[in-house]
């Protein structure tokens, strides 16, 4: 872009925007629609790469658009790189991460981006955006479990570089997170109330609410609610949990947006419990619609979103009296929550099933939940929250201190381990790691295990989609392996489930030299019907990844697990599980050669076809073939232009949701309507839509078919028009303005190809349309002389038109109907 004063028109519409979004958010979308407007008609300034992140923001917050947002987002940052303004890529980053990305990318996943946003804000003297990517990358961390002492040594060096930049409520809300964090590590009297060395909240209050400061609310208030569920303040949590919602608007399209909901609905959950109060219908029906919100979030991201909608329905399962459902609930969110390493949530769900168990009477499950829960916690860095427990769950002070710390425990005697045989170790490594083929490796690794370690029955379990599959199988009575059967672990009547989903879930080897015996497992099905003696279940972990399980069980003899035999286990576990990862990345190498081969064969039909979706197919073909195409003349074709008639006035009664939608609809009814006339579609801009009929074969000239498509046009015009009418909705009205003659045509430029046509007859079209009426078709005289034969038109005389001095126009009104249609 060259033009001075349009370039300085994107400064001030990029700088208005980004203020407007905490003072008038919803001029925002207006705005942002005038600079991409500017963008695709004026070509692009350096400012141009925002408008398209913030157009993808648009279409993700407010119109539910997710993916098309994301892609925008990442042609704002493509766009940056080529112009090379490394002044926007900064805020670019920013807003992906803030606004898009986090929808479909796990929330671990987003923190090195916002880094890198953080930095080049920073090095171009972005002050504002800076603070911005601070403060967002402070909540996201927050949410997402990141260890706290970390955490806070983290914000403090983040606080330290933005306090310069005089950002006053950015740095607060900051602030606010750094504060939430000491009141987690630091005992305090009154853990929900932000108030310390850090941040004091009573220095703003309700009085000092504006238009502004929203989002400052909505951080503060979320925070509370968030410490009030942790510290277990169930009625100042729905208070919270009100208060944030009167502020939500002001995080759309943030993580904090669909966090809220689950977050509220835990506040109901919980003050339902602690007033042993029945469930009201309308806080039964707030829960089913976080569920349902959270279903939403969950098939656009399961890692970030699914254990929140298991916590939730757990919770439901709970306070409406489906106890059985509830269990299994508490185990799948749990299962989730651990493996998409969320430890904050995990900590939360741990004692939200131990009250449940507490409040059943299930003392030996209510003693397991409240334990992880408070290793969880402690694995979080919550100091704090270790002090309240052990105040407020008496089941704690009766606990040894070794069950409270959080490392591998083995639940048996102890016994002196004897000596290992370092050359049975030696060979059997030597085996598994010369193996890579899974099923080969599973073989090899099911009949070591029953030669060395003294089990009858082997089993080794491995997790998909979100669920234990036993993966091998073997017994000494019979010799016989079974590979790579998938058999689900669940209700499968062949091991100790309950044994598999606590090593599952705590890490831990367990090792029962009578299972029946022991109270933790005594309750399981398998156990009561089987009654085996001595069960080892050992996981595998290879960079604190667990790659499976393993199961190993002699029904005959007690004590047959010796610590010698767990010791040359335990010694095997890291070759096993390197060997595993090794053969399953071989399987998944494999797969992902044919998967890319059968991915290329569609992606080139899918570029095929979208080649000729932009391009006609006679001109698409020529390109594929030499690279390049000819413009082409055309002695006669007809040119047809539509606009709404003030659309920018009428656009601005209209939400973004509404206003896309209405354009988006009537686009798609033309795109029908002209397809149908053999009419080729050139453009649309903004609001103006672009066809002509004649190319790129001439023989398919008809000014004819041009006019009965305009007809046709405004005929769904005028319908649309009448049902928004009924309804008291906006709508818009059309003119259309049609002109023959000749023109030149191709492809401009050698990326993005983009298919264009020139001339004088396509100014005069769009001429045609600009001295037409509301819901008018105004044809020139050259297109008159075609058509006067078959429809009656209406002679205006001659009218100026800009650039062009008098031209003879007509108004068509209809159609001459034949005698034949006529009687149809």
């Amino acid at each position: 872009m060259k033009d001075e004063e349009t370039n300085a028109v994107m400064r001030i519409l990029s700088d208005i925007s980004s203020a407007s979004y905490f003072a008038a958010p919803e001029l925002v979308p207006l705005l942002i629609f005038k600079m991409v407007r500017i963008s695709v008609s004026q070509g692009l300034s350096r400012k141009s790469p925002y408008s398209f992140a913030a157009y993808g923001f648009i279409l993700s917050g407010y119109m539910g658009e997710v993916d098309n947002g994301i892609t925008f987002g990442n042609i704002a940052l493509n766009l940056a790189n080529k112009l090379k303004a490394d002044e926007v890529k900064g805020l670019i980053r920013t807003t992906n991460n803030v606004f898009l990305n986090h929808w479909r990318t796990p929330l671990h996943d987003t923190i090195a981006d916002m880094e890198e946003g953080y930095k080049w804000a920073l090095e171009s003297g972005d002050n504002e955006w800076s603070s911005y990517a601070a403060q967002n990358m402070a909540y996201q961390l927050f949410v997402m479990g990141y260890p706290l002492h970390s955490l806070a040594k983290k914000l403090e060096g983040l606080d330290l570089q933005i306090e310069k930049f005089r950002q006053d409520l950015t740095l607060k809300r900051l602030r606010i997170f750094r504060q939430s964090i000491a009141n987690l590590v630091d005992d305090m009297d009154n853990p929900d109330v932000l108030q310390g060395k850090i941040f004091d909240e009573s220095l703003i209050g309700f009085e000092d609410i504006s238009v502004n400061n929203k989002v400052y609310f909505h951080n503060l208030y979320f925070q509370k609610l968030f410490l009030a569920l942790v510290f277990n303040r169930a009625e100042a949590a729905i208070n919270y949990s009100n208060t944030t919602g009167r502020f939500l608007e002001s995080v759309r399209g943030s993580v904090l947006y669909p966090m809220y909901h689950f977050y509220h609905a835990l506040a109901i959950t919980n003050s339902i419990n602690e007033a042993k109060k029945p469930a009201t219908h309308n806080d039964l029906k707030i829960i089913r619609k976080s569920i349902s919100l959270l279903k939403k979030f969950e098939k656009l991201s399961p890692q970030n979103y699914t254990y929140k909608r298991l916590f939730i329905e757990a919770e439901y399962a709970q306070i409406t009296g489906k106890y059985s459902e509830a269990k299994i609930l508490y185990d799948e969110a749990l299962k989730t929550a651990s493996a998409n390493n969320f430890l904050h949530d995990l900590a939360l769900c741990w004692e939200r099933g131990a009250q449940f168990f507490m409040n059943t009477k299930d003392d030996i499950r209510a003693r397991f939940y409240i334990q992880n829960a408070y290793k969880a916690y402690q694995r979080w860095g919550a100091d704090a929250k270790l002090k309240q427990m052990l105040k407020r769950y008496t089941i704690l002070e009766n606990a040894a201190k070794s069950d409270l710390e959080d490392e591998r425990i083995v639940i048996k005697e102890n016994q002196n381990a004897s000596f290992i045989d370092l050359a049975t170790v030696i060979k059997a490594s030597s085996v598994l790691s010369g193996e890579i083929v899974l099923s080969r490796l599973l073989k090899k690794l099911m009949q070591i295990l029953i030669e060395n370690v003294g089990a009858q029955k082997g089993f080794f379990i491995m997790e998909k989609n979100d669920a234990q599959y036993i993966e091998a199988e073997i017994s000494s009575d019979t010799d016989e392996e079974k590979i790579l059967q998938s058999i689900p672990v669940a209700h499968c009547g062949l091991l100790a489930e309950s044994i598999i989903n606590y090593v599952y879930h705590t890490r831990e080897v367990v090792m029962l030299d009578d299972a029946a015996q022991n109270i933790l497992f005594a309750n399981d099905e398998y156990i009561k019907t089987h009654k085996p003696k001595s069960i080892l279940c050992v996981p595998l972990l290879n960079m604190e990844k667990l790659q499976g399980i393993i199961y190993l069980s002699n029904d005959l003899t007690a004590s047959a697990f010796t610590e010698q035999r767990l010791a040359l286990l335990k010694m095997l576990t890291g070759q096993i599980a390197i060997s595993i990862e090794n053969a399953l990345f071989y399987t998944e190498l494999e797969n992902k050669v044919q998967q890319r081969t059968n991915e290329l064969l569609v992606e080139k039909k899918k570029s095929d076809d979208l080649l000729r979706n932009i391009l006609p197919e006679e001109i698409a073909n020529e390109l594929k073939q030499t690279g390049r195409t000819k413009p082409r003349s055309y002695e006669t074709v007809t040119v047809m232009f539509t606009d709404f008639k003030d659309f920018t006035l009428e656009s601005e009664n209209l939400s973004p949701e509404e206003l896309v939608a209405i354009v988006d609809s009537c686009f798609r009814k033309f795109d029908e309507i002209t397809s149908f006339y053999n009419i080729e579609k050139i453009k649309t801009i903004g609001d103006a839509y672009l066809c002509v009929s004649g190319l790129p074969n001439p023989q398919d000239h008809s000014a004819d078919n041009v006019v009965r498509a305009a007809l046709e046009i405004i005929e769904y015009i005028q319908k649309l028009r009448m049902e928004h009418m009924e309804i008291g909705t906006s709508y818009f009205d059309i003119r259309i303005g049609i002109h023959t003659g000749p023109i030149v045509a191709g492809v401009v430029g050698n990326k993005k190809f983009a298919y264009d046509i020139w001339g004088d007859t396509v100014n005069t079209a769009a001429r045609m349309e600009q001295n037409s009426e509301t819901n008018k078709i105004n044809i020139s005289e050259s297109t008159y002389n075609l058509v006067k034969d078959r429809f009656i038109c209406t002679s205006r005389g001659k009218k100026y038109a800009k650039n062009k001095g008098l031209i003879e126009m007509y108004f068509v009104e209809k159609e001459i109907l034949q005698p034949a249609e006529i009687l149809e």
